[in-house]
């Protein structure tokens, strides 16, 4: 768990998420340390023994998840609306276009495979043994919950997209243009409420993006490997995850399309 708030990124979307982790992982430590527990203090003054080590037993399901880019579920394709991914994705029936991300892999996990493997491990927490305070971990156990997988890729849906729906006639534009179009578009669209983050992420205004996202200094695509040992030993799910295929993402443009046309975008 990190101590640093400015490892997080400037959002306070991901804020919040540091400052959550580090309140879970200051009482994972506190219910840890024999000098801050009640229960050790009380055993101390029950039994006038300072001498021994407190072996209270510490509960094993205080663990951190960090979820990564959920996606629509596995059947009908449905996806949360105010995401950023669909919103974005919502635009080309209006816009025509749609932001060229390059060969930026689409790492994203179905949210129902995600709920599967929360509760997966939830249950396998249940039977890890209690854990004494000389055997705890110093910190909260973190667990990663996402897709390793580095394809499909954005250009690969993009494909999906012009083949699935070839009467949209949706263009791939550069992503600075992209989010030009979409400022200059007069209706509503509920994806015009993200112009700002858009218009950070692709480096509008600022002359050390690529157009895609990736800043000046940053090697390959950015990516950050995440250690998923641990999960994939608590979950079956986890062990099963893969690269999202084609028909997953036709189903998932099918919803966000039909999603567009009845807002009327």
């Amino acid at each position: 768990v990190s101590t640093e708030p400015n490892e997080a990124s400037p959002l306070g979307y991901s804020r919040s998420k540091w400052v959550a982790e580090n309140i879970i992982d200051a009482f994972h430590r506190r219910v840890s340390s024999p000098s801050l527990s009640p229960q050790t203090n009380a055993n101390n003054k029950n039994h006038n023994d300072n001498t021994s080590s407190p072996t209270f037993a510490i509960p094993p399901t205080l663990t951190i998840l960090r979820i990564g880019q959920l996606t629509s579920d596995t059947t009908a394709g449905i996806w949360n609306t105010s995401e950023a991914w669909p919103l974005m994705l919502s635009t080309a029936p209006t816009l025509h276009a749609l932001p060229d991300l390059g060969t930026q892999p689409l790492d994203w996990l179905p949210v129902d495979i995600a709920a599967a493997a929360v509760l997966e491990i939830a249950e396998s927490m249940k039977h890890i043994p209690a854990k004494t305070v000389a055997d705890a971990e110093p910190g909260c156990p973190v667990l990663h919950i996402l897709n390793p997988a580095t394809t499909p890729t954005w250009s690969d849906l993009l494909t999906c997209i012009r083949t699935a729906s070839p009467a949209l006639g949706v263009e791939v534009l550069e992503a600075r243009e992209w989010v030009r179009r979409l400022e200059g578009f007069e209706g509503e669209l509920p994806a015009k409420r993200l112009v700002g983050l858009w218009r950070g992420s692709f480096g509008e205004g600022e002359g050390k993006g690529d157009g895609r996202g990736v800043k000046e200094g940053e090697v390959g695509d950015g990516r950050i490997e995440f250690g998923m040992e641990r999960a994939r030993e608590m979950s079956g799910v986890m062990r099963g995850v893969g690269a999202l295929d084609g028909g997953f993402l036709v189903r998932m443009w099918r919803w966000v399309e039909g999603l567009a046309v009845a807002e009327g975008n």
